[in-house]
């Protein structure tokens, strides 16, 4: 693209297909974020305490932690 530019030859077909390009990686950059925000989020408890991954018991109330009363993602 910095060829065309410097001697002024612009050819569309290879314009449209960098940009394709570069839109292909910016799509795939949005979904691997996606997927790692997903993963920062800490486990919370049914009363809303943040729990440590492979905890057993809410560091908050008490309860244990199989089941339903843990809650993925929330914060």
């Amino acid at each position: 693209m910095v060829e065309m530019y410097r001697r002024d030859e612009y050819r569309d077909e290879l314009l449209a297909e960098a940009c394709a390009q570069v839109i292909a990686v910016d799509e795939r950059v949005a979904e691997i974020e996606a997927v790692l925000a997903a993963r920062r989020r800490p486990s919370a408890c049914e009363c809303g305490a943040p729990v440590l991954a492979g905890a057993r018991f809410c560091p908050s109330c008490g309860r244990g932690l199989t089941g339903t009363a843990l809650i993925s993602g929330e914060p």
